[in-house]
Order: structure tokens, then C-alpha cells, then sequence
């Protein structure tokens, strides 16, 4: 199962635990602006956290070649982050109805 989301205008399709990544850098970015995540901190993830990693980068390179290396920087030492605005992360209340992590994600970002 794949879930949507837009990005500068344009539609995208992640696997559910990339989508489940991606969501909890936002939520990150949000809360903790400029500040680096170990990637085995994010909940839901159990193993293989830079294989994780990976796959949410290549998803994101084949759909908006360009936009993960503008906005993901490592830190090198297992931490990752988003540089973006926290205003300028939101979620269309319309994507997440009968959706769960959507609507949890919603309710994070508030």
C-alpha cells in the first residue's frame, strides 16, 4: 500500500514506511527546528534504519530529482534532518480522512 502526498505542488507515492519516515522527519522539523534525529529514535522503525533511509531518498529522486538533496543533510554520525520551515510543512485535512497515521500526523504538526 503506497500513500500520497505533495510536495511544492506535485504528487508523490511512498511505501507505507517510507511514507511513516518521512512523516516523522516533518514532524521533527516541526518541533525541533534544525535539530538532527538519530534515525533509531523515530518510532515504528525497528531495523535497517539507513536502508530506510535510502529508499525514502531513491523514492524521492526518481519522483522530484533535486528535492531530497536540498532538503535532507546527515549528519554523519546516524542523525538526519530536514532544512525546511516549519510553516512551510502542513497537511490538507482532506488526505487524511479515514487515514490514521494521516490524521496522527496531522494532530502532530498542530
Amino acid at each position: 500500500r503506497r500513500s500520497e502526498l505533495e510536495v511544492d505542488g506535485q504528487r508523490l507515492a511512498l511505501a507505507r514506511q517510507q511514507f511513516h519516515l518521512f512523516a516523522q522527519l516533518c514532524v521533527h522539523a516541526c518541533h525541533y527546528p534544525g535539530e538532527f534525529v538519530a534515525l533509531r529514535d523515530i518510532p515504528g522503525l525497528d531495523s535497517g534504519h539507513r536502508q530506510a533511509l535510502g529508499r525514502v531518498r531513491k523514492s524521492f529522486d526518481e519522483q522530484l530529482p533535486g528535492f531530497w538533496k536540498q532538503v535532507a543533510v546527515r549528519d554523519g554520525a546516524g542523525g538526519v534532518r530536514l532544512s525546511v520551515r516549519p510553516r512551510d510543512i502542513s497537511v490538507d485535512p482532506a488526505m487524511y480522512e479515514g487515514d490514521a497515521d494521516m490524521r496522527a500526523l496531522a494532530e502532530a504538526l498542530e
